[in-house]
């Protein structure tokens, strides 16, 4: 599957916390819905523990967030170090003028 590893698996991980927090915070879930949301977690995630509380679904989301808020420092990290500080490569985008003023 296209989600088992790398970005996508932990992007998809994170948006099944969301979907479950979402689907926990719902007053009543039609039986029907309740079986599909299930088959789909199955499908998905076969190991994936589904919360039995809110507590549970936050503490989750939580975690993941940490974990993706992480990945992303990372990696806009290593892209500053590639690219520069300002975003083009080294020596390009400054500020400064080369001694010409705009008029």
């Amino acid at each position: 599957q296209h989600f088992d590893h790398g970005a996508l698996r932990r992007r998809l991980d994170l948006f099944l916390a969301h979907f479950q927090r979402y689907v926990m915070g719902k007053e009543r879930v039609p039986m029907d819905v309740e079986f599909s949301i299930a088959d789909t977690f199955e499908e998905l995630r076969p190991d994936w523990k589904r919360a039995e509380s809110g507590e549970e679904a936050d503490n989750l989301l939580i975690k993941l967030e940490g974990q993706s808020k992480a990945t992303r420092a990372r990696g806009l990290a290593a892209l500053a170090v590639v690219r520069g500080p300002l975003g083009g490569p080294e020596g390009e985008g400054d500020d400064e003028s080369d001694g010409e003023e705009e008029r």
